[in-house]
């Protein structure tokens, strides 16, 4: 409910953001936030920024951990 009511609306707004979404595994235990970009650079840049401090800080009491966060690039192309 977090995601789609604030962290979605929130990431469209941030420059080179392209497209998110949220997977849980079937049994809940676990949660991956999937967020695509335009640049890595811009990846780099909205991670270092207030809104993803905002955000963990809004979804951390939801967690037994830390977040993760992990770079990929797409090779769907290639």
């Amino acid at each position: 409910r977090i995601y789609a009511a604030e962290v979605l609306p929130e990431l469209e707004r941030e420059p080179g953001f392209d497209s998110g979404r949220l997977m849980v595994e079937e049994d809940g235990r676990m949660a991956v936030s999937l967020t695509l970009w335009k640049t890595r650079e811009d990846c780099v840049k909205y991670h270092c920024s207030r809104s993803y401090r905002q955000f963990v800080a809004r979804t951390q009491h939801l967690l037994i951990g830390d977040f993760v966060v992990k770079l990929f690039k797409d090779c769907s192309n290639a």
